[in-house]
């Protein structure tokens, strides 16, 4: 999905583009979960966002969107539930996808609430800031899921205290045992939710960072290389964080380009805003 809220639909064996989705607002984030495609969109001022709903083989939009908050961004597919980060209102919601309504009071988290992650027994979101010098966020907030997330009445709320990412800290993820973020200037965190050991670190010579997937067994990071405009992804050894062989450039950066990372079917994707990689994990 590129930032106009143009969803691409693309045929995983060739990689080739078979048909495009426009969204009614600005576009944010899109993942799958429950059966089908769902995109976050932000209102071209500060008014709500929206959560849309896409059929995974048409592309069309189903049902009524969602009204969220404000500038959301951060989508995942959780327990029962999809999740959605609102930077601009400082809150995460969940979402009953088969009502396509919001559940409960959203989670208060504070200093811009960006990307997001989820499993049965956890919620890590990551917190950008307001745009400003002032507020540049930085850490990764764990939110505990209701015992039942589809009940109104059970509460979902924030645990602990936020782990430092660094500044902007945009994506995460769960990756083998960890749970992984990455900030827009090239910090790196592995955190063990077990222990709460946590490793921070550079990734070879990315000057920036701006998305991370994983698996079960595997990790993946996108960003910038370090004094020079292009883009890279690498794949990191679980337990020394480095990069395992050369990153694999994927494209020039600037011009507003961000690099975006996706993992389907055991084909990792990596997008620069304006062109669309197929890679072999």
């Amino acid at each position: 999905m590129d930032q106009d809220g143009l969803v691409h639909q693309v045929e995983g064996r060739n990689g080739k583009v078979i048909g495009d989705t426009q969204l009614q607002k600005l576009g944010s984030d899109v993942t799958y979960g429950f059966g089908a495609f769902w995109a976050t969109s932000r209102a071209t001022k500060e008014g709500s966002g929206e959560l849309e709903r896409l059929d995974p083989k048409t592309g069309i939009q189903s049902g009524n969107p969602v009204k969220v908050g404000k500038r959301p961004h951060g989508v995942t597919a959780g327990d029962k539930v999809l999740w959605v980060a609102n930077a601009s209102s400082n809150n995460v919601m969940h979402i009953d996808p088969k009502a396509m309504a919001v559940v409960g009071r959203p989670v208060k988290v504070e200093d811009g609430p960006f990307g997001i992650t989820a499993n049965r027994t956890a919620v890590y979101v990551t917190q950008f800031g307001d745009g400003t010098e002032k507020n540049r966020g930085g850490g990764m907030v764990r939110i505990d899921p209701p015992i039942d997330p589809l009940d109104p009445e059970s509460e979902a709320n924030v645990f602990g205290v936020p782990v430092e990412v660094g500044d902007n800290a945009q994506s995460v993820t769960f990756g083998g045992p960890y749970v992984w973020a990455v900030g827009g200037f090239g910090a790196l965190l592995r955190y063990d939710p077990k222990s709460n050991q946590e490793l921070k670190t550079g990734v070879g010579d990315f000057g920036g960072m701006t998305s991370v997937v994983g698996d079960g067994k595997n990790v993946w990071v996108a960003g910038t290389k370090f004094g020079a405009d292009r883009m890279q992804v690498a794949r990191l050894d679980l337990e020394t964080a480095k990069p395992i062989g050369k990153p694999a450039p994927i494209g020039p950066g600037g011009g507003g380009r961000i690099a975006d990372l996706a993992l389907s079917d055991g084909v990792l994707w990596a997008s620069t805003g304006d062109t669309l990689y197929k890679l072999k994990p």
